[in-house]
């Protein structure tokens, strides 16, 4: 088991880089650390490795501080020299090892066979596209075996869409099928949902929630944490209030929410602003609800995402089977699937 405790960074400027980060990672297990640029993901791993020097906490694997031939970092320099062919790079590690010969070249062969590289081995790094370099980093992880624990920071940054999908599907495959704890960090929420047992929530440096990326969902613990995880969730802005039982008045529509009363941290909010979260499939025709204007459609599996605009921004509305046909539409979230915020910390206010 790797076991992090109370993690921190703290530049001499004073600026905070890691604030207080805690985690288990169990055997076997792996976790996405999910966050925007500069939110804290590759400071995390280079102290979690080690590569930097951390200013509290402790990192411990197995009871012990890690050791570099306890690990495979797969970091942005890729730890690829340029200098020296792939083969040579690839080979590196094992010949470190004192591997026999003809195991380094099976290895190394079946890696760049699996990677689509075996065309490209005998190129020096420089020569070969970022592409190639990621895909060249990836394969030290084929070659080899003696490894407890994975870092990967953001494997597929630098590329574009199409070639980013693709070794995206590469890392899918072979982080997957590692019997070993595996922490990686990105950007997009669909690559920590596809593969990772458990999802960091990162911004500004801190930890906004831990959890299975569906749990996060279901109950986010903050707005931060929730539109990291689905960068579909809207946020639209309500009265709480009493009629017949806990209600909100969103624009000219009453929506009645009284099964979450039991739930309410506070009845202090009763008369206040406040968020109400929801998915975007999470929405029903309501003709006095929120009116946007549609801006464009994007095609999904079942439908469309209609990305819209309203009064107080930006949100997106799931349309099953095409059934909104205007260029405007009216809506309210459905009662039993939203999450109410606190209007200034954006916190929870549900137990």
């Amino acid at each position: 088991m790797l076991k992090i405790t109370d993690l921190q960074k703290q530049y001499t400027a004073g600026s905070v880089a890691v604030s207080h980060f805690n985690l288990d990672v169990n055997d076997g297990e792996i976790v996405a650390l999910l966050g925007n640029e500069g939110s804290g993901k590759t400071t995390v791993l280079k102290l979690i490795a080690g590569a930097t020097p951390k200013s509290g906490g402790t990192v411990l694997l197995d009871g012990n501080t890690p050791e570099m031939k306890d690990m495979i970092m797969v970091f942005d320099d890729l730890a690829l020299n340029k200098g020296k062919t792939l083969r040579k790079n690839l080979e590196f590690s094992l010949n470190k090892r004192n591997t026999r010969k003809d195991v380094v070249s099976t290895r190394v062969a079946a890696a760049a066979e699996f990677l689509k590289l075996t065309h490209r081995l005998d190129y020096k790094v420089k020569e070969l596209t970022e592409f190639e370099k990621r895909k060249g980093a990836l394969a030290r992880l084929l070659v080899r075996d003696d490894y407890k624990l994975v870092l990967v920071d953001d494997i597929c940054g630098k590329l574009g869409t199409s070639e980013r999908r693709t070794l995206w599907n590469y890392a899918l495959r072979i982080l997957s099928n590692l019997s070993v704890s595996v922490i990686f960090s990105t950007t997009e929420h669909s690559e920590a949902y596809s593969l990772a047992d458990r999802v960091v929530a990162l911004d500004h440096s801190e930890v906004k929630q831990i959890g299975a990326p569906d749990a996060i969902i279901a109950a986010p613990a903050n707005v931060s944490a929730a539109k990291l995880t689905d960068g579909r969730y809207n946020i639209i802005s309500a009265i709480l209030i009493e009629n017949g039982g806990l209600a909100l008045k969103i624009d000219q529509a009453i929506l009645s929410i009284k099964d979450l009363a039991p739930r309410l941290c506070s009845r202090d909010y009763i008369g206040e602003k406040v968020l109400v979260g929801f998915t975007a499939d999470a929405t029903a025709p309501f003709e006095k609800g929120v009116k946007v204007r549609v801006l464009y459609e994007e095609k999904a599996p079942g439908g469309r995402y209609l990305h819209c605009i309203y009064d107080e921004g930006a949100i997106q509305v799931f349309d099953k089977n095409n059934e909104i046909t205007d260029g405007e539409y009216s809506f309210l979230p459905w009662r039993d699937k939203i999450c109410l915020f606190d209007f200034e910390n954006e916190n929870c206010i549900l137990i």
